[in-house]
């Protein structure tokens, strides 16, 4: 994510460097692309790995698994899935949140899912692009459906089915929490954006309302915790204000009065390794907390109490990883909060459409094509630069309508860049 905010930051600097990001779809139009294989990473607290690819309409992804020590087959424990941010992978998801090794203590499974750098350039999901944004369509159904094949291949408490994400993961976690509030109890978002794609005007009641429109029949009040570093200029602050207004108004357009619109408590502390931060809640008629959000004012871009043995982690910082489940154990999706008056209890998901590779198979069918990487949110203009010019045709290129067409695909690049300043 730092990298798709960060070269809009600058003015010229920032065009180069926009421009270079630009022609990477094109180079890799160019050059073969080996295809993917599921494998087994090692590294395992003492459960057990897996990884695979599922596959339905919308495209096909890499995922990768744990199952804790202990696990029973026959004996449901809950699932949780984490989305990675921009730049990483499941495998540097796994280690950056140390998910496992509480998975072993909690005796919950845990699958990532890993976007693939074919459909996105620097492998963000694509939660600004419509079709990633909808129910039964885009990504959205990729990542639903691998939860759903989880389930179907342990036994997952279907009650206790959660899903967490950083960064552009954290974002897409929004998606998901707004398209498939009947698969998953709770939403947890680290330094994430709010629904509604890429509109910098978007106030967060705005986009509670479009979320509201995305839930359709299946609305529930969802439950949702929310860490971020106030220090952050990748995603600001200000994007969780927008997380929570997003929350209060559809949660509240599901079942007025489920949230409010004032905090009901705030406490402040400071974790082990000396980080003060505020937590702030807002309870339902039960006394429990629909949101719960974080703030840690010295932090900067990163997953907060996170392995110091990757990027984007903040090792000081209050453990965001237990904070999120101790908050999803106490959201079941039965619980007082989920279901609207006159609605029954969700209960059976439906059936995925994909199916699954199994480990060692090859990955099936080709990727979409990738989506042009269009202007984050929240970002300032830049004062104008000049249109640039027409590249030149060389003679005879008529008889060459491949070296036309790339020709033609660069100078609209250029067009876009011009655009965004």
């Amino acid at each position: 994510m730092r990298q798709v905010f960060g070269v809009l930051r600058r003015t010229r600097s920032g065009a180069r460097r926009l421009f270079a990001i630009s022609l990477l779809p094109v180079c890799a139009g160019l050059a073969a692309v080996a295809a993917q294989q599921a494998v087994v990473h090692a590294g395992s607290p003492s459960g057990t790995l897996f990884s695979g690819t599922y596959s339905n309409a919308a495209g096909s992804r890499y995922y990768m698994g744990y199952v804790p020590s202990g696990y029973t087959p026959g004996t449901p424990v809950p699932l949780v899935i984490s989305l990675h941010g921009c730049t990483e992978t499941a495998d540097v998801m796994r280690q950056l949140t140390q998910m496992d090794s509480l998975a072993d203590q909690k005796k919950f499974i845990v699958v990532y899912p890993q976007q693939d750098q074919s459909d996105n350039q620097l492998t963000c999901w694509n939660w600004f692009v419509n079709q990633d944004m909808q129910r039964g369509s885009g990504e959205a159904s990729i990542i639903a459906g691998i939860t759903q094949w989880a389930e179907s291949h342990y036994a997952i408490d279907s009650n206790r089915v959660y899903l967490m994400g950083f960064s552009a993961g954290g974002a897409m976690a929004d998606v998901m929490a707004a398209t498939y509030p009947d698969l998953y109890a709770a939403i947890g978002i680290g330094s994430g954006l709010a629904y509604g794609g890429i509109n910098p005007s978007l106030a967060g009641s705005d986009s509670g309302q479009q979320a509201y429109a995305a839930i359709g029949t299946h609305a529930r009040v969802m439950p949702v915790v929310l860490f971020q570093g106030g220090q952050d200029t990748t995603v600001p602050p200000s994007n969780a204000t927008r997380l929570v207004q997003q929350w209060q108004t559809t949660d509240n357009l599901v079942r007025p009065g489920s949230v409010p619109t004032s905090p009901t408590q705030t406490r402040n502390g400071q974790s082990a390794g000396g980080q003060a931060y505020t937590v702030t809640e807002y309870d339902d008629a039960h006394g429990v907390p629909v949101l719960q959000s974080w703030l840690i004012p010295s932090m900067s871009h990163a997953w907060s109490g996170g392995c110091s043995c990757e990027q984007y982690s903040d090792p000081s910082g209050p453990d965001a990883t237990s904070a999120i489940y101790d908050f999803f154990v106490n959201h079941p999706l039965a619980g007082p909060s989920s279901t609207p008056p006159g609605q029954p209890t969700p209960t059976a998901q439906p059936t995925p459409s994909g199916q699954p590779t199994p480990t060692g198979q090859p990955t099936p069918t080709a990727q979409p094509t990738p989506t042009a990487q269009p202007t984050p949110p929240s970002l300032p203009t830049p004062p104008s630069l000049p249109t640039p010019p027409s590249l030149p045709i060389p003679p005879g290129i008529t008889s060459l309508p491949w070296l036309q067409s790339l020709l033609d695909l660069l100078q609209n690049i250029l067009r876009q860049i011009s655009s965004l300043f």
